[in-house]
């Protein structure tokens, strides 16, 4: 059985400054943290998307797109708007159901009065 050679002083020495280094890294005390007050975001809350739903096998909307100045965590910025709202709003529909959407384009000068109307019924798989 071979043996081990013994540990010299400059791999002690390292040893007990890594170990050191270590311990010390943790001992720091805590940065202060600003006040909850200053932290806090003015403006209006997000709020959860509108839901548009199926009833008896049929979805029907009519989503307005149209750019806007809006309030993001108590930031003015332009965006693109569905229905007057931030969030577009969540379909919601089953397999085999009939979807027949209006869509009216009010973002740009040369289509503002254009609409669309699309249909489809979903996959029944």
């Amino acid at each position: 059985m071979a043996s081990r050679p013994k540990p010299t002083c400059r791999a002690a020495a390292a040893a007990a400054l890594l170990a050191l280094a270590t311990a010390l890294s943790g001992c720091s005390a805590p940065s202060p943290r600003p006040s909850a007050q200053s932290e806090a975001v003015t403006g209006a809350r997000l709020q959860d998307p509108p839901e548009l739903v199926s009833r008896h096998g049929l979805l029907r909307a009519r989503i307005v797109v149209q750019r806007r100045k809006v309030d993001v965590a108590g930031r003015k910025m332009w965006a693109l708007t569905y229905n007057d709202r931030y969030m577009p709003p969540t379909l919601r529909f089953r397999p085999g159901d009939t979807v027949q959407l209006d869509f009216v384009n009010r973002v740009s000068t040369s289509t503002a009065s254009s609409s669309t109307r699309t249909g489809w019924t979903s996959d029944r798989s």
